[in-house]
């Protein structure tokens, strides 16, 4: 629905994905965690304590979703930023997160997302937000070309 509104009256939609160590030591499948992994419920709430009431925060498996209706490319990484601030401070593990935003990065912006999300899981650097900051690109098959990582919080 909120991506038709954008769509229809040419508005931003911001997507970020938030993953903790659960996600990324592929242990949490069956219900277990690793150790210092962070709940999916536990981020959730912090994330939605650190959202405006308009935005929806939803989780599945091990990653959470933050869709922020009308916030562009430059909002959108401030506000990621934020989050993952809060993050840090009521959380026990470091949080990556990706972001994309519609129609900046057209309507394969979720596959972006997952590359944004996968390069801050990669990179080992769990300290920085994988945020779109005007590199990340796919060619019309939908195939990223390349993805960076914002340099700094």
């Amino acid at each position: 629905m909120e991506f038709e509104r954008a769509r229809r009256y040419e508005r931003s939609v911001t997507v970020a994905v938030f993953t903790g160590p659960a996600a990324r030591a592929g242990n949490g499948a069956n219900g277990h965690h690793a150790p210092g992994a962070v709940d999916p419920r536990s981020l959730a709430g912090v994330l939605a304590s650190a959202t405006r009431e308009v935005d929806l925060v939803t989780c599945h498996a091990h990653s959470c979703v933050v869709v922020l209706p009308e916030i562009g490319p430059e909002e959108g990484i401030r506000a990621v930023r934020r989050m993952r601030e809060v993050c840090a401070g009521r959380l026990s593990a470091p949080i990556a997160a990706g972001i994309a935003v519609f129609p900046e990065d057209g309507w394969l912006f979720l596959d972006l997302v997952d590359v944004a999300l996968r390069n801050a899981r990669t990179a080992g650097d769990e300290e920085r937000a994988a945020v779109r900051d005007g590199a990340m690109v796919a060619d019309r098959a939908g195939v990223p070309v390349r993805a960076e990582r914002a340099q700094g919080t």
